[in-house]
């Protein structure tokens, strides 16, 4: 028996000797559990100790890190991680693991310590991992990640991905009626003569890369948990929309292999994603959507006075601006609900400012250089440049520019229309156009769905994080390689979500990043103790001291 709150010295029988122990008890998850605070030994080393005869011993020390990768453990073991994969990969050996069990810590890594697989080694061995694992840490070189990577069939990534959210659906109660679906791209510094990999190609790079061969990846988490439930690797030359396009059945038919009405599911888009092939699609498959359209195709909708939106107030009791009305968009007539974003207003009104201040300064250079007296441009030239230089932010509209002769050459003249850029600074920036078949649901309902994009945003920051979770650095070359690199980052990004959604449920509120690092802190030490005269030297293992705050987050992690 231990009593609560209070240290208790407690005695327990190993092979048939007893041994004490200061135990205390403690609450963890509301339930009394006995927490070891320090052990004593046996009957005789107790009685040396109180007597003051305990022979002086010498101690030796050794630290891991342990929380992260010991509560990471947990969550794969909580819901049979390693079973799953064991049943979908060769039962292949290496270094002592199998396949399953080199991807597991691959997973692991990534989400804690991203680095490549030369480093695994380095780092595992300064951590709890290999006790965990029951593996060497210096036994997994590169080459042994590689060789195991390579003996994974493509078909079984899906497999694996689609039973794990069988399991996630059924026995965690992930809800799948608001779905939420972006797509991003990943930049490679894979040589441009490598020709191994088609996945690696030049297109649009979100991060700005347009010069470096990249790959696409696409996900769907649920609106409520902070956890992918499909993901594909794509070339990274396919658009957005036409990455939608094929990956679209197979979402379908992930869902109805779930048991999911797809009448009941709703699924949320961003406007990148959005055309009028897709739109028929969405259609067909009887599957209700929520989305955003760009503003400039709709002029008519920028027209709407602000007056004529009415305040909703979402859930927490935030206001929003909106309007509402029925419109012809894409070929199909819907539901529209604009909405007035202050934050997004103050973003557009920079980067308007910005770009007419950019826009006159480059006027003022034309103009002087017409103004030379070698000067030998015509009306057809200026007139291009004046387009090129009005281009974006609908500065055509609020700069007005005259182009004529003067002494035999060509004269240019431009003033700011200022009404016109009040209006747009005052009525047209911060709108977003929301476009939805959901007739059944009010503003605020379909103004939330959108807003939910957010988190799948937060998603894609997780997996570009430096620090944790992210798909680069990444060295693989061949496309195998790379989905199979891409399937443990995002493995481990789930086993992240899945500790980051138990701890939240426990009334513990704390980002990802902050957990995994406040985790990461804690360590488990080694005690080697050789008594003065004794033989071999006595082990023990235990936690170093942690502010409770920490102590109750790790409790929480791995019960």
């Amino acid at each position: 028996m231990y009593i609560l709150n209070m240290p208790n010295l407690q005695k327990k029988i190993s092979h048939g000797r007893p041994y004490w122990y200061i135990v205390e008890g403690r609450r963890v998850n509301g339930k009394p559990r006995p927490v070891v605070l320090a052990y004593l030994g046996s009957s005789e080393r107790l009685i040396a100790r109180l007597l003051g005869r305990e022979a002086t011993g010498v101690l030796r020390l050794k630290s891991f890190s342990h929380g992260a990768v010991a509560a990471l453990w947990r969550i794969a073991e909580e819901i049979g991680l390693l079973a799953i994969l064991k049943r979908h990969l060769p039962a292949q050996r290496r270094d002592g693991l199998t396949v399953a069990e080199t991807l597991l810590l691959a997973a692991i890594q990534r989400a804690i310590h991203p680095g490549s697989k030369r480093s695994f080694a380095e780092w595992a061995q300064e951590t709890t991992l290999p006790r965990l694992g029951h593996f060497i840490a210096q036994d997994l070189t590169s080459q042994h990640f590689w060789d195991q990577m390579a003996v994974v069939p493509e078909p079984a990534l899906p497999a694996i991905e689609e039973e794990v959210v069988r399991k996630l659906v059924f026995e965690l109660k992930v809800p799948l009626d608001t779905l939420l679906y972006d797509a991003t791209n990943f930049f490679t510094y894979l040589n441009s003569g490598n020709g191994r990999s088609q996945l690696c190609q030049r297109g649009w790079n979100k991060q700005k890369r347009m010069d470096l061969r990249q790959f696409g990846l696409a996900v769907v988490v649920s609106r409520e948990v902070f956890i992918p439930l499909f993901a594909a690797v794509y070339a990274g030359n396919i658009s957005d929309p036409k990455s939608f396009a094929t990956h679209w059945q197979t979402i379908l038919a992930r869902l109805t292999a779930l048991g999911q009405k797809l009448e009941d599911v709703t699924i949320v888009m961003d406007k990148g994603n959005y055309s009028t092939a897709i739109q028929a699609d969405l259609k067909v498959s009887r599957v209700h959507w929520v989305g955003s359209i760009a503003n400039r195709y709709y002029p008519d909708l920028m027209a709407i006075p602000l007056r004529e939106f009415r305040s909703i107030a979402l859930t927490g009791g935030r206001l929003v601006a909106a309007y509402r009305c029925r419109r012809a968009i894409l070929g199909q007539e819907m539901t529209v609900v604009m909405i007035m974003s202050e934050n997004l207003r103050a973003a557009q009104q920079r980067g308007l400012d910005r770009a007419l201040t950019q826009a006159l300064s480059r006027l003022a250079e034309l103009k002087l250089s017409l103004q030379k007296v070698r000067s030998r441009r015509n009306e057809t030239s200026v007139t291009a440049a004046v387009k090129m230089i009005l281009a974006r932010e609908h500065l055509s509209e609020m700069v007005s520019v005259t182009i004529g002769r003067q002494a035999n050459k060509v004269s240019l003249d431009y003033a700011l229309a200022e009404g016109c850029y009040q209006h747009r600074r005052a009525e047209v920036l911060g709108r977003k156009v929301l476009i939805t078949d959901r007739e059944d649901w009010d503003e605020r309902e379909v103004i939330e769905a959108y807003y939910g994009l957010g988190q799948i945003e937060r998603v894609f920051r997780q997996l570009k994080n430096p620090y944790h979770f992210t798909v680069r650095p990444q060295y693989h070359w061949t496309d195998p390689h790379i989905r199979v690199h891409v399937f443990c980052c995002l493995l481990g990004f789930m086993l992240g979500g899945l500790l980051h959604r138990k701890v939240r449920q426990a009334g513990i509120n704390v980002s990802m990043d902050k957990l995994m690092r406040r985790l990461g802190k804690v360590r488990e030490v080694i005690v080697s103790e050789k008594q003065t005269g004794r033989g071999k030297p006595r082990l023990r293992r235990q936690l170093e001291e942690m502010p409770e705050d920490q102590r109750k987050l790790y409790e929480t992690s791995i019960s």
